[in-house]
């Protein structure tokens, strides 16, 4: 009986481990801008070319009140939605280029 509960409690601790690592994989998002102002949202660290100019921001300006409160109106920035794979191209000229 000891042994079983034993390997319940491994078992328990094992899936909340998995759970919260899944979380923090989740959360590991951030949100690129080219010099142009192009900006868009990607889960990985994506080696981007320098031609480019890209900065990095948290994923936290994946948030549409947060980026306005941040950026505001004034903004050389545009927001970037689109349906493709955000961590294999970028944007050029307002276009999304795949890499």
């Amino acid at each position: 009986m000891r042994l079983n509960k034993a390997f319940l409690t491994i078992s328990a601790a094992a899936i909340v481990s998995a759970g919260i690592f899944g979380l923090t994989q989740a959360a590991s998002a951030h949100v690129v801008c080219n010099r142009t102002g192009d900006c868009w949202s990607t889960h990985a660290n994506v080696q981007y070319p320098s031609d480019l100019g890209i900065r990095t921001y948290s994923d936290r300006y994946a948030n549409d009140s947060y980026r306005q409160q941040r950026w505001g109106n004034n903004s050389n920035r545009t927001w970037r939605g689109g349906d493709h794979d955000r961590d294999r191209g970028a944007y050029r000229g307002g276009l999304w280029v795949g890499f």
